[in-house]
């Protein structure tokens, strides 16, 4: 592992115990479309859905489910895919 520092101090007494975070990504999706994993249903029949809210919805308005397939899992988030999934949609997510 190298460190490179950008703004080198005056005296190298000032690296002296300071903590510092080191992350290994072993995995990564890029373009990867990104929701809360509890917004995750498991299906009886199999699978996963997402349950989403159509655009300009009012509280009455019902939603439906969308097949989608979970990718990479990390920090309570789940990356997936789906033939329905694009940008904006709004998912419901339990409170």
């Amino acid at each position: 592992i190298t460190l490179r520092v950008d703004d080198i101090p005056a005296s190298v007494d000032d690296f002296v115990q300071i903590p510092v975070t080191l992350r290994v990504v072993s995995e990564s999706a890029t373009d990867a479309f990104v929701v809360p994993v509890s917004a995750l249903l498991a299906l009886a029949e199999g699978g996963y859905a997402l349950e989403v809210v159509p655009d300009g919805a009012t509280a009455d308005t019902p939603t439906s489910l969308i097949a989608v397939e979970p990718g990479l899992f990390a920090d309570g988030f789940v990356s997936i895919t789906g033939d329905a999934v694009q940008a904006g949609l709004s998912v419901v997510v339990p409170s």
